[in-house]
């Protein structure tokens, strides 16, 4: 809904990927899975979005000093919904891309002083 958005000019998201392209092509799978891909805008929107190959659990996203820079420099704003939901999995091992991985995106605001708003799963 955001990059539809006739105010937005792009959304920038962080990908669990290797590259770039594999990061782009696993958001189109996410569109495809939510059957969101076939309405008659998808290419129009989808064309806003870019795909950032990243770790939310990691420093700096697994992204060197430059690209974490450039990332930044390029955001006026972060919707965080990153988390690993998992009731199967004790939190000790969800705690560094859940807990971990929202101080990460806290800190990337606090240094490019751009506002968060954050969501989470209510778990059952």
């Amino acid at each position: 809904a955001l990059a539809r958005r006739a105010d937005v000019s792009s959304v920038v998201a962080l990908v669990r990927a290797k590259d770039a392209a594999a990061a782009m092509a696993r958001l189109r799978q996410a569109c495809a899975a939510r059957i969101i891909d076939g309405s008659a805008d998808f290419e129009q929107w989808f064309g806003k979005v870019a795909a950032v190959p990243g770790e939310v659990g990691s420093a700096q996203f697994n992204l060197s000093d430059a690209e974490y820079e450039r990332l930044a420099a390029s955001v006026d704003a972060v919707v965080h919904a990153a988390a690993e939901v998992n009731m199967l999995k004790p939190a000790s091992i969800l705690a560094p891309t859940n807990v971990g991985g929202t101080a990460r995106v806290l800190s990337l605001c606090l240094h490019a002083a751009i506002p968060l708003l954050f969501t989470s799963t209510i778990l059952p």
